[in-house]
């Protein structure tokens, strides 16, 4: 049987955010980098703090580029 994932979509660049998310029982975060002011240090700083929770990332990115992604 299969379990449904819960997870959302985050569009701050405050770690404490995605650990607050993190700890309220979903199974993944996606960081919109497509339509928020995050730079890619800040996802970085955004991708441990989720992960650190033993959570899935993910990161949307602003444009299909290989370097980039």
């Amino acid at each position: 049987m299969k379990k449904t994932k819960l997870g959302s979509w985050v569009a701050t660049n405050n770690p404490s955010i995605e650990e607050i998310m993190a700890d309220a029982g979903f199974d993944w975060l996606c960081i919109d980098m497509e339509h928020s002011v995050t730079d890619y240090f800040e996802a970085q700083q955004l991708i441990m703090a989720i992960q650190n929770k033993g959570i899935k990332a993910f990161v949307r990115v602003g444009k299909n580029n290989q370097r980039i992604i």
